[in-house]
């Protein structure tokens, strides 16, 4: 990852000094070399000392969310499903479907609406508190794998509450008929 940033940095500093129409010898190379080189050992000993403990300390709170309610909600799948069809009473059947379909569409709800908003209210920056701008890159685009993360395990809830409501129906028509 850093030979990747070493990289493009030099590519920057050279693109911008052909723009600006510098003539770039041998000597201004070099000092692009060990200005670059310095560069990406500050962002080494930064991303690894004090950007972990921002990172992480930031972060666990979402990472809990989604650590703890995703499997919650696959338990509760899973347990709903053998409950349905294990209990022979077709009240019972249709009472413990809707509640899941409720509990899973909630779950959903909240793992895609507490992301977008902390977007929206730019509160995910404020919260980090990195004040330097190569550290709010790094943790800005952890941040955001972590956000898109949240938002498609939210969807997927969703997705996975429409089909038991329309199960829900179906067996609601099946049992009228």
């Amino acid at each position: 990852m850093m030979e990747e940033l070493q990289t493009q940095l030099k590519s920057n500093l050279l693109s911008f000094a052909q723009t600006k129409n510098i003539k770039v010898t041998e000597e201004v190379e070099q000092n692009m070399d060990d200005y670059v080189s310095q560069v990406v050992s500050v962002c080494k000993s930064s991303v690894s000392n004090s950007f972990l403990e921002d990172f992480l300390g930031y972060s666990s709170l979402f990472t809990k969310i989604a650590l703890i309610a995703v499997p919650l909600s696959l338990v509760m799948i899973a347990y709903c499903t053998w409950i349905i069809y294990k209990n022979s009473s077709k009240r019972h059947k249709f009472r413990l479907l809707r509640y899941y379909a409720t509990a899973a569409g909630a779950s959903g709800l909240v793992l895609v609406i507490v992301p977008i908003v902390l977007n929206l209210l730019d509160l995910d920056k404020k919260l980090i508190g990195i004040d330097v701008q190569y550290k709010y890159n790094v943790a800005s685009s952890f941040l955001n794998l972590s956000f898109q993360s949240m938002i498609l395990s939210g969807i997927a809830l969703l997705v996975i509450q429409i089909l038991l409501v329309a199960t829900w129906l179906v067996l609601v028509n099946k049992r009228k008929s």
